[in-house]
């Protein structure tokens, strides 16, 4: 794995230039030529009584997961060998007694197998403590682009007993993140039947995000968060995991659902070609609001020249369905741009207003800079039926951009998109005061700063060895290249002042 040939290097070499010191019985020197008598057949690791097995020998790296938190300074070995000795920094291992500490993810244990003969291979153990994705395609086949599907199998370490395996589908996925970004990127899977992961509810599709922008990777799991505490019907959920791909450590992603049409999700009637007439014609629609408009079927706005695509359908979508979310958004456009009739709330005949709301409180919370910019990343759905209406969310992508200091005191999106037509409405502004005061009661129920501090200790290994392997790159965000510990508290500093500030304004409005 070839992010990790610098650190046996680096090891190897301290064999051969660093002197006996002690009293304990040292390795002498030898030629690394080949490995015949040098392999590690089993490798386990002993905290007190508890075993921990590897779950994978790749070469010369041996993978283990441990508990997440774990005191990992003083562990003991299991392993069997074909080789004559085994040894740590020139210090001979035994089985099942010698200790190490492996408490460094930056600086994996190296232990080294001498055959008989005086040839040696060294094996470096990495240590996991959040769950581990392994996924390798089809004769390592490289996975180039986002359009298409590999096949490929997975093996999910969710705990050092508990495995899932399966075979799955997997391409490319992200805009910006895939074309900027070689080492980090995004990638879609799908199942051939519907599968939970980690505990999530069933589904074919998922994502594995890179999170490239986010250096502390916790703002996606922070962010979904605050979205359910928000209160929409269903907002994406997911894990941090280690991702190994073909063989090679890709280091900390997320794990994530992705926003679909479906019963776990957004959870609203299909569209057939066929529903073109009556009350079939007029759902369900999922959109996405995003300046990449990219997609087939998308239409600009008359007014204010939004960029409108649909998601679903996303094929065969019938000419007259097409025309009839056009002149739906249209018409809704043309409420909010008219004085007369955004006073006399007509829009709400069309808009559920109150998940227009969730929305923007979200995505100002997060100080969400990238809708602050331009339109991205903003999904619409509206379900079948004439009483059904335009429903926004769930929020979605929060790495790069969000909870920057300079934006504390600063709206981001309250004159962006329709917002800047929709504050100038009365009763708009008196369903913010309300809608903001459920906030605040939901976030002292969830506990929000204990659930900070959680995701923040659960990552804190993983992390660490990511900026090893990652190091820091100019990519955008505020709190890019700090400490771990560091970036996070600053993450959680700004957003605290910014939501104390956002109170303020609201109880002006």
């Amino acid at each position: 794995m070839k992010y990790y040939s610098h650190f046996i290097v680096l090891i190897a070499l301290s064999f051969f230039m660093s002197n006996c010191d002690n009293e304990k019985v040292l390795m002498n020197e030898w030629e690394e030529i080949d490995h015949t008598g040098t392999s590690i057949d089993t490798f386990s690791l002993l905290d007190g009584f508890v075993e921990y097995p590897s779950f994978a020998i790749i070469d010369s790296l041996i993978l283990i997961k441990v508990p997440n938190q774990g005191n990992l300074k003083k562990l003991r070995a299991v392993f069997s060998h074909n080789g004559k000795d085994v040894f740590v920094n020139k210090v001979r291992q035994i089985s099942g007694e010698t200790e190490n500490d492996f408490s460094d993810p930056t600086q994996p244990v190296i232990y080294t197998v001498v055959s008989s003969e005086g040839k040696s291979k060294n094996y470096a153990i990495e240590l996991f403590d959040i769950p581990v994705i392994c996924l390798n395609t089809d004769n390592n086949t490289p996975i180039q682009n986002r359009e298409e599907w590999i096949p490929a199998k997975i093996k999910i370490v969710e705990d050092y007993g508990k495995l899932f395996e399966c075979d799955l589908l997997v391409k490319g996925r992200g805009n910006g993140s895939w074309t900027n970004n070689n080492d980090k990127r995004g990638y879609s899977i799908k199942f051939d039947s519907k599968e939970t992961l980690l505990g999530l509810p069933k589904s074919k599709r998922w994502a594995l995000l890179g999170q490239t922008s986010d250096w502390t990777k916790i703002r996606s799991a922070l962010c979904y968060k605050l979205s359910s505490i928000a209160g929409f019907d269903w907002t994406p959920y997911g894990y941090n995991v280690e991702f190994v791909l073909n063989d090679s450590l890709r280091g900390n992603y997320f794990l994530s659902e992705v926003i679909r049409v479906e019963k776990n999700r957004i959870n609203i009637q299909e569209m057939a070609p066929a529903d073109t007439i009556g009350e079939a014609l007029t759902g369900g629609v999922l959109f996405e609001v995003s300046s990449d408009y990219d997609e087939q079927y998308k239409f600009r706005t008359d007014i204010g020249d939004y960029p409108f695509m649909f998601q679903n359908p996303d094929k065969n979508l019938h000419p007259k369905q097409f025309e009839y979310f056009k002149n739906y958004i249209n018409t809704l456009e043309e409420i909010l741009y008219s004085d007369e009739r955004l006073m006399s709330c007509e829009y709400h005949n069309y808009m559920n207003i109150d998940t227009f709301i969730r929305w923007w409180l979200v995505n100002e919370l997060t100080l969400n800079m990238e809708e602050s910019w331009f339109v991205k990343n903003y999904y619409m759905y509206k379900d079948r039926g004439y009483d059904k209406k335009l429903t926004a969310g769930p929020p979605w992508d929060f790495d790069w951009g969000t909870f920057w200091k300079k934006n504390e005191r600063t709206w981001l999106c309250k004159e962006k998109f329709w917002y800047g037509r929709l504050f100038t409405s009365p009763q708009f502004v008196l369903r913010v005061k309300d809608i903001w005061k459920e906030f605040k009661d939901s976030y002292v129920r969830n506990n929000m700063d204990s659930f900070y501090n959680t995701i923040k200790n659960y990552n804190k290994f993983s992390v660490t060895r990511d900026h090893y392997l990652f190091p820091f790159k100019e990519v955008g965000n505020e709190d890019d290249g700090m400490l771990y510990e560091d970036a996070c508290q600053y993450i959680k500093a700004v957003f605290d002042n910014h939501m104390l500030w956002m109170d303020e304004e609201i109880s002006k409005m």
